[in-house]
């Protein structure tokens, strides 16, 4: 398989993981923590690819569903801070199911935190 239908693959796994994460987040815990690490699982797989996996990550920025954008936005703030900031500021703005979310994320920004899209795990900016 090539390398581009791998990252339209993992693009895929991600999105779907992610929606059917907060699907289940609030009736199925277990569940739930299965399609979080499946979307993990498939973000360090596109972090593992460089630009290209990034970039295919970022196109989700522009995604309808506002939980898809939240998502890759949260995790895309360290490698593309202007249009991920921007991405989640709309959604806190719009007030909607999914503002809280972007909230968290906009905070652990500001406060010099993010989620590393390489581990999933919260890591601090390096100050020089």
């Amino acid at each position: 398989m090539r390398e581009i239908e791998k990252i339209k693959g993992l693009i895929k796994e991600f999105s779907e993981g992610v929606v059917k994460h907060r699907e289940q987040m609030f009736s199925d815990h277990v569940v739930a923590n299965r399609f979080y690490e499946k979307y993990l699982s498939a973000l360090k797989d596109l972090t593992s690819y460089g630009a290209p996996g990034l970039s295919a990550l970022a196109e989700l920025l522009d995604n309808p569903r506002p939980i898809i954008r939240v998502a890759a936005a949260t995790y895309l703030i360290s490698v593309y801070p202007e249009k991920a900031k921007k991405v989640l500021q709309a959604e806190v703005n719009q007030d909607s199911r999914f503002s809280a979310e972007a909230l968290v994320a906009l905070k652990r920004w500001e406060r010099g935190t993010y989620l590393d899209p390489g581990t999933g795990m919260e890591v601090r900016m390096k100050t020089n």
